[in-house]
């Protein structure tokens, strides 16, 4: 049978700093590993791999205030289900920064 992810909206970005995000989603029934790809430049890079009973994993090394792309792979002894690919874009936070008011003019 295939591994497919359930609900209307199966993964969800979480923590997201300038420099990391969480990807979050429910365990798809069978699947002994999960793979998660960084999709933002239209070809899928691993960036890490996590066991079946997992349910997130935080991608880091990311840039502030850059849209990426994921993709979660949940596979099992028979190779990838169909239908179990998911993307969801994310912006990482942007540092805060701090800039004062100009100095008011002194009204006479």
């Amino acid at each position: 049978a295939p591994l497919v992810f359930a609900g209307a909206d199966p993964i969800a970005a979480a923590d997201v700093t300038t420099t990391r995000v969480t990807l979050r989603w429910t365990p798809v029934a069978g699947a002994s590993s999960y793979t998660i790809s960084n999709t933002t430049s239209g070809s899928a890079v691993t960036v890490g791999t996590t066991a079946g009973t997992s349910s997130s994993y935080t991608v880091t090394g990311l840039s502030a205030s850059t849209t990426y792309s994921f993709r979660v792979n949940a596979l099992n002894i028979v190779g990838i289900g169909d239908g179990n690919v998911i993307d969801r874009s994310t912006t990482t936070d942007a540092p805060g920064s701090f800039s004062p008011m100009p100095p008011m003019s002194a009204q006479e």
